[in-house]
């Protein structure tokens, strides 16, 4: 009789455990590993995920058949256009945790101008003194932002960090172009630079100190975005083509991102939440440029 009460309580047990991780498994199966998606319009010419908040909101751009450049938000499975009042073409860059959304766009004057967007309001941000803000491409949970700024040179482009208003300019140094993309805060800038041979390297700019993060191997490299754990992403370059990137800060370790698409290439790593969920683009097997969605855990890590 106690053997058959155990066996009995033991079986209990194991039906409550496995209803309990029922709900847990459904939810991991609703999620993959990997999604490639396009911005639901007729004739769309390329689509790119430029950002991702922690709550899965992703942010990116996209072309029309006019060729026209468009920013789009996906939230919840649903697409919505972003587009600045008036402006030639809009380009969304990034999203932080509290959603707000900064980019670029064109002016009817054939100027660049940096925007935020925040609570459906669009506010423009232009470096002081200069019509030519070329783009906002990263903005922090605080709120702070970094982009490069020119003269219409893009190679001799000077690195800004605007901290609520006070602009202050962020240079490689002996770089002919510098080009901040992401913060953490205004200690922890990643990036890329532009040598005086005209070679894109990597950046990470530290408390002041600054850098250089290249691929081993690479011709070039570039990092996009940084998240609150110290991995950063970008792509590179080498004589296999293009490449996503992901470089872990804590573990100096390089992780090689390709798109799991048969025939694809030239991938790109764009954005990281803080849990380490990847977005991007790559060209596919058909020559157009598709986004795509990468969970955290779904990658493996180089040596």
């Amino acid at each position: 009789m106690r053997l058959r009460n155990l066996v009995a309580t033991a079986l209990a047990l194991l039906i409550s455990i496995v209803l309990l991780l029922q709900p847990q498994a459904a939810a991991a199966a609703e999620k993959p590993a990997f999604v490639s998606f396009d911005f639901p319009l007729a004739g769309v010419l390329d689509t790119e995920a430029t950002g991702i908040t922690p709550s899965g909101v992703i942010v990116g751009r996209y072309s029309s058949p006019d060729y026209v450049g468009h920013g789009f938000i996906l939230d919840k499975g649903e697409f919505r256009s972003i587009d600045v009042p008036g402006s030639t073409f809009t380009d969304v860059t990034w999203i932080n945790a509290a959603g707000v959304i900064v980019g670029n766009y064109g002016s009817p004057d054939g100027t660049h101008k940096g925007f935020v967007l925040a609570n459906g309001r669009f506010t423009t941000v232009a470096y002081p003194g200069n019509p030519e803000t070329f783009a906002l491409y990263g903005i922090s949970d605080g709120g702070n932002i970094v982009g490069p700024v020119c003269d219409c040179i893009w190679s001799t482009a000077d690195g800004f960090l605007d901290r609520h208003g006070e602009f202050s300019l962020i240079n490689f140094p002996g770089a002919m172009g510098t080009y901040p993309t992401m913060l953490i805060n205004p200690g922890l800038v990643v990036g890329a630079y532009l040598d005086q041979s005209s070679h894109y390297h990597g950046f990470l700019m530290k408390d002041g100190n600054f850098t250089t993060i290249d691929y081993p191997g690479s011709t070039f490299t570039w990092f996009t975005g940084v998240n609150p754990k110290g991995t950063m992403v970008g792509f590179y370059m080498d004589a296999t083509g293009q490449h996503g990137l992901e470089y872990d800060l804590n573990t100096d370790r390089f992780l090689v991102v390709d798109v799991p698409v048969p025939g694809s290439s030239s991938s790109e790593v764009n954005g990281i939440n803080r849990q380490g969920d990847i977005v991007g683009r790559y060209i596919g097997p058909d020559g157009r440029t598709h986004a795509y969605f990468m969970r955290a855990g779904s990658r493996e890590t180089d040596e």
